[in-house]
């Protein structure tokens, strides 16, 4: 859902990411985002992040 509403809006925003974490403080790298300046941890980075940022 999130990836369709950052492909019809051409505005700036934020994307709050919920995913399932294994560990939940980032050893595991089991919830990892690639974004434009390398993987981002969502339990510890995030959970929101910006949508220029995001690489699908």
């Amino acid at each position: 859902m999130l990836k369709a509403v950052y492909n019809a809006t051409t505005t700036s925003g934020s994307y709050s990411f919920e995913e399932r974490m294994g560990c939940g403080f980032g050893a595991c790298m089991g919830c990892s985002c690639k974004t434009k300046y390398g993987n981002k941890r969502i339990c510890k980075d995030g959970p929101v992040l910006v949508k220029e940022e995001i690489i699908w």
